[in-house]
């Protein structure tokens, strides 16, 4: 017969594996949420202003526009309030549940080493001194850009794993034999200014904090540099 303080203890392990599940889910939810969001404004944003180009001289459609909006941000922010008064009733309801019973202690134990398992299965990427000290979060005088010696080491160890020359200085890839593929994308006439310029007024340029976790600054190296 297990002791009562072994086995508040295990009801204690059940209650934090049983927040965690629901944290970590929760905050996969809100990402993906997020990831709509910024995509579907992205959209609306390109539609306004194809529809502000084609009808600058006609004055009472930008009316209705403007009222259809009003009325819209209305309806977001009354199912916005609907949606915190529902998560505030849900969290009730859940605090107010019995405990777990050994199978469902099994069971969350059982979906927390999926999600780990999962976890494995992605490449991630982190920057080192070198990476961080070209952020373009830092100023203009503080930023030592990177090479475009240092974009191709990052890509052949993308693509050759532990086989390839050598690592990339500027960042961390962690498990880099889990990259199925390996995509540079390069925009002929964007300068840096623009990019910059672009993320000062919210513009998208497709690009959004979903899918762009750092944005660094790289220079071409002169003929003849070593």
């Amino acid at each position: 017969m297990p002791s009562e303080r072994k086995l508040k203890r295990l009801d204690n392990k059940k209650k934090k594996l049983k927040a965690y599940l629901e944290l970590a889910t929760s905050n996969d939810e809100d990402r993906e949420k997020r990831k709509q969001a910024a995509i579907a404004l992205s959209v609306k944003d390109e539609k306004e202003e194809k529809e502000s180009t084609e009808s600058d001289s006609d004055i009472e459609p930008q009316v209705k526009r403007q009222k259809t909006n009003n009325d819209d941000a209305q309806h977001e922010k009354s199912s916005l309030s609907v949606a915190i008064e529902d998560n505030k009733n849900s969290v009730q309801v859940k605090s107010e549940r019995r405990r777990l019973t050994d199978a469902e202690f099994q069971a969350l134990k059982l979906r927390k080493r999926q999600r780990d398992k999962e976890k494995m299965q992605w490449p991630l990427v982190y920057l080192t001194r070198i990476g961080e000290a070209a952020s373009l979060s830092l100023d203009t005088a503080s930023r030592t850009p990177l090479f475009m010696g240092d974009i191709q080491s990052l890509i052949m160890y993308g693509i050759m794993s532990v086989f390839a020359p050598y690592k990339p200085r500027w960042c961390t890839l962690v498990r880099p034999a889990k990259s199925s593929h390996v995509i540079a994308v390069v925009v002929d006439g964007v300068s840096l200014k623009d990019f910059v310029v672009a993320a000062s007024t919210q513009q998208k340029l497709a690009l959004n904090e979903n899918t762009i976790n750092s944005s660094s600054e790289v220079v071409k190296e002169e003929a003849g540099q070593e």
